[in-house]
């Protein structure tokens, strides 16, 4: 029986576990690290912001969401809870308001 080859058979098995092992690490830190609740504030905050300078004038727009969302000078602010000092996004549209009732916020666009 040869076995000249069995060593670098053994060699490549544990390089490609251990790469297997790092990139499954990996994948699980980047799915873990999008799941922070600080993370969904910006999400949240950026998304909104988006949705309302591309809204036409005299739009409303309806989010369900757990978090509030608020409008402080021309920034967008979620918060977990109304204490929360939030995560502040600059939002150069100045022509909405915004109310929260029962976790879902109504965003009305003006003109």
């Amino acid at each position: 029986m040869n076995k000249r080859g069995e060593p670098l058979l053994m060699q490549s098995l544990i390089t490609w576990t251990i790469v297997g092992i790092l990139l499954v690490s990996f994948l699980l830190l980047l799915n873990n690290s999008s799941k922070d609740p600080y993370n969904k504030k910006q999400i949240l905050a950026k998304e909104v912001c988006i949705i309302i300078t591309a809204a036409p004038n005299n739009s409303v727009i309806s989010v369900t969401s757990n978090l509030l969302i608020e409008k402080k000078d021309n920034n967008i602010v979620t918060k977990r809870y109304p204490q929360d000092p939030g995560y502040s996004y600059p939002c150069y549209s100045n022509n909405f308001t915004v109310t929260n009732e029962n976790g879902k916020a109504t965003i009305k666009i003006t003109s």
